[in-house]
């Protein structure tokens, strides 16, 4: 606890709204992914701070070009725990900001569809883990928009089942190789278990 932090060579910032619609009103004709590149290219920082990368922001920022968002609405959205590289949270994404649009209250279970059963294989758990970053994203935008995103028992409800039955799909994906070996998995098991939570989290 005594230890001294290392020393920072500089810093990452980010812009905040307030600066991205100051920048907004100067070009009213632009979308809002053009405005934002345009925004990377010319700041300018001192040498003890750097602008904090914006790819994933441009990636997130062309899916909801077409809604009639507010400047603010879409920067919100732009920091949200988006991975926009999978289809499922893209479609999740999609459908969150249209009801941010067109100001209408979304239902977390009119959005989430999850397979039946234990998934058996791989791939079907990793449509699980989407579907838990796709309601993980619901959870979190029910804290910047309350009145959108109002089933918030119901995701938390919802988020714990698909958990456990990522678990489940783990254990039952690894029980043919306890049998065979007759060795004792269940460490190894619950690494893998904790690993693809973390993953379902984002959290690499």
């Amino acid at each position: 606890m005594g230890t001294m932090p290392p020393s920072l060579d500089a810093a990452g910032i980010k812009p905040t709204t307030s600066m991205i619609e100051m920048f907004s009103h100067q070009f009213p004709d632009v979308s809002f992914s053009q405005l934002w590149s345009m925004f990377r290219d010319i700041a300018s920082v001192d040498d003890q701070y750097f602008m904090c990368s914006f790819d994933d922001q441009e990636s997130v920022a062309r899916e909801i070009e077409k809604l009639p968002l507010t400047v603010s609405e879409r920067y919100q959205l732009i920091y949200a725990p988006v991975n926009a590289r999978d289809p499922i949270v893209k479609q999740c994404l999609q459908t969150y900001a249209a009801a941010i649009a067109y100001k209408r209250e979304c239902n977390i279970m009119d959005v989430v569809s999850l397979p039946l059963g234990i998934p058996t294989n791989r791939e079907t758990i990793q449509i699980f883990e989407q579907w838990h970053r796709g309601i993980t994203l619901y959870t979190w935008l029910s804290y910047h928009f309350p009145s959108t995103f109002t089933a918030v028992d119901e995701s938390f409800a919802i988020k714990e089942e698909c958990e456990n039955t990522i678990q489940m799909g783990l254990l039952s994906l690894r029980k043919p190789n306890r049998e065979n070996t007759g060795g004792n998995t269940d460490e190894y098991v619950k690494q893998d278990e904790n690993k693809s939570i973390r993953k379902a989290l984002g959290i690499y």
